[in-house]
């Protein structure tokens, strides 16, 4: 929905802008046709989006256990969810108010009478509201007002019918009904309103440039038709009026400005064409390339029993030998960050390279061995000042499936929260989100895999997950995508010291 909304956003100001020159240079039309602009550039993003093919990454074996204090309780409920229904219950009203006023305007004008015309579908209506006007989405029809002939002269009568004709042919009523599906779909964009009143100003001056290049010495007629018919009504939704809202001032001001020359034409229809292909192209080119998982070969299991400070987690990260992997955690003085790689020595032997920092300073790089009749290697180290103490245990085993995801940095994993409901329940469950993970380490997208109870947990871990940050593998030299599949365990504390007596972990 954000990408849509920029999308439509931008569009509707670079037509809004563009709009006084385009009118200048290539006539009303150019202005007009600028409109085209918007819903193009929407279409352009369900084209799909090449593939992004990323490395696979490890899976995570468990997150950190968080104290649930009072005040992480979620009292905002699913708040997706919410915005969901918001917006579809916007987007229904707003699209009533829109239908409801078409129906006023065709109820105002009473019951329609067949006119005999050898060409055009002519109705005359029992009330003016607003007529002459060409309405009806599937049958258009060119509505008169009941004293149409004695209002006005037979040259101004035939230019008037010409107008609603141009309309008619150019397809203006489906026009229509799309910029007020786009106006309900956007009805929270106070940009949507106002460019839905220039483009409906651009179209009625547009069909007044059409009618008068056909009929350029009945200008004084046109003008005088439009002072005669002027009638400030509101503008059905769907349907072309004649006399309207849009200012009287600039269309008659319009009738005086020569015609654009042929040349003139042809370039303001190329230069929409090249504005409508980079338009299209820059939205296009900004949806998020759908990650594709490549082919890994085989890779090594490392158990992690960590302490830091006296706080144990256990987790398990699943890498190919050879490529640097990294966890860490809060410590007293700060964060404790560790990255290590494993290296085949042949014989059943394995060396791991470590790398320990804290609070973004080196510590210690330590270098262990490792055989396959003892596969645990153990690192004890304490900070300069004996303020804090790290402790990991790792254990080294073939990983037989392939890769999942690579290095994640444990203090990036915030758990989600508990949901309100489920907290006052005593509710537990379990979600597993498969996470897309950009280049930088940001979360790109969330998908619930499965989910026990379903539908309790699930918006809370998404939208834990898309605050997450993760440190992708390195391929010649430069990180790269991926994916990962964590997770996610609820459950309550029975400690009574806990506030509310509960915990959550995350597994």
């Amino acid at each position: 929905m954000l990408l849509l909304t920029a999308v439509f956003s931008a569009a509707c100001g670079l037509v809004l802008a563009l709009r006084p020159l385009a009118r200048r240079l290539g006539g009303a039309g150019a202005a007009y046709g600028l409109w085209c602009l918007p819903p193009l550039m929407l279409l352009t993003l369900a084209i799909p989006v090449p593939p992004e093919v990323v490395r696979p990454m490890r899976e995570l074996g468990a997150l950190p256990a968080a104290v649930l204090q009072a005040g992480a309780i979620q009292t905002e409920g699913h708040a997706s969810t919410l915005w969901l229904a918001a917006w579809l219950l916007g987007a229904v009203a707003c699209l009533g108010g829109q239908l409801a006023r078409q129906y006023r305007f065709m109820r105002a004008l009473g019951p329609l009478a067949r006119v005999p015309h050898p060409r055009l579908p002519l109705y005359r209506a029992a009330h003016d509201a607003g007529l002459p006007a060409l309405v009806g989405l599937w049958r258009p029809r060119i509505v008169v007002p009941p004293d149409f002939e004695s209002r006005y002269a037979p040259a101004q009568r035939a230019l008037l019918l010409r107008h609603e004709q141009v309309h008619r042919q150019r397809g203006d009523l489906p026009c229509n009904a799309l910029a007020m599906l786009l106006l309900c779909l956007q009805w929270f964009n106070p940009l949507a309103y106002f460019a839905l009143r220039a483009f409906r100003r651009d179209q009625e001056m547009a069909c007044d440039a059409r009618v008068l290049a056909c009929r350029p010495r009945q200008r004084r007629a046109y003008a005088e038709a439009m002072l005669i018919g002027h009638f400030d009504a509101p503008l059905p939704p769907l349907g072309c009026p004649w006399p309207s809202r849009h200012p009287l001032k600039e269309r008659i001001a319009m009738l005086k400005q020569p015609l654009p020359s042929p040349r003139r034409r042809v370039a303001a229809v190329l230069s929409i064409g090249l504005l409508a292909a980079g338009g299209g192209y820059a939205a296009w080119a900004a949806q998020p390339a759908a990650p594709v998982v490549a082919a890994e070969s085989a890779s090594y299991r490392t158990d992690v029993v960590l302490t830091i400070d006296g706080e144990r987690h256990e987790f398990a990260l699943v890498e190919r030998a050879g490529q640097w992997l990294g966890f860490g955690g809060e410590g007293r003085q700060g964060h404790w960050q560790a990255e290590l790689r494993w290296t085949a020595l042949g014989d059943g032997r394995m060396q791991v390279d470590m790398k320990l920092a804290l609070a973004g300073k080196p510590v210690s790089t330590p270098t262990l061995i490792v055989t396959r009749a003892d596969p645990v290697a153990t690192i004890d180290v304490t900070s300069g000042d004996g303020g804090s103490h790290f402790t990991a245990a790792l254990r080294v085993t073939p990983a037989h499936a392939p890769a999942k995801v690579t290095e994640v940095a444990m203090q990036s994993l915030p758990p989600p929260r508990y949901p309100k409901e489920a907290y006052e329940r005593s509710l537990g469950g379990q979600v597993m989100l498969r996470v897309d993970v950009r280049a930088d380490g940001s979360v790109s997208n969330v998908v619930v895999e499965s989910s026990k109870p379903a539908g309790v947990f699930d918006a809370v871990s998404v939208e834990a997950a898309r605050q997450w940050r993760f440190r992708p593998e390195m391929k010649e030299g430069k990180p790269v995508a991926g994916q990962v599949r964590v997770p996610v365990t609820f459950e309550m504390d029975p400690t009574p010291q806990d506030v509310g007596g509960s915990a959550m972990a995350s597994r």
